[in-house]
C-alpha cells in the first residue's frame, strides 16, 4: 500500500524480476521518497539519514530473523541522537523505539 500524505492508501504490484535495481526505480516511480537497500555498502548510512528525515520510531520486518532488526533499532537510535539537543547519555535517549516482526522467511535467530 502506498499513500501520500492526506490521500488513501493505495495498492501497488511491484514486479519481482529478480533484479533489485529495477524494484527500486518501481519504488520511486509511485512515490517512494525514501528506499534503502539492505545490499548497499552504505545501508547504514543511508538508513540513519532516511530516519533522521522522517522521524521513524516505527518499524515492520516482513523477512524475520537475521540482523535487520537490530539494524534499524541501531539506525533510529543515531537518527534520535544527531537531532538530540541536550547532554549526551551513554544509555541512548528515552525515545521510544519500536521493530515489529511479522515474517518468518529468514529462519536465522534475530539479532538485536
Amino acid at each position: 500500500m502506498v499513500a501520500k500524505p492526506g490521500e488513501p492508501a493505495l495498492p501497488v504490484r511491484i514486479e519481482m524480476d529478480g533484479t533489485w535495481g529495477r524494484m527500486i526505480t518501481q519504488l520511486r516511480e509511485i512515490g517512494a521518497e525514501h528506499v534503502v537497500d539492505s545490499t548497499s555498502p552504505d545501508f547504514m548510512d543511508e538508513l540513519t539519514k532516511a530516519l533522521e528525515i522522517t522521524g521513524a520510531t516505527l518499524a515492520f520486518d516482513a523477512i524475520g530473523g537475521g540482523r535487520l532488526a537490530g539494524q534499524i533499532l541501531t539506525c533510529m537510535e543515531a537518527a534520535i541522537a544527531r537531532k538530540a539537543k541536550g547532554a549526551y547519555s551513554r544509555y541512548g535517549s528515552d525515545v521510544h523505539k519500536q521493530v515489529y516482526i511479522y515474517g518468518g522467511l529468514d529462519l536465522r535467530p534475530t539479532e538485536i
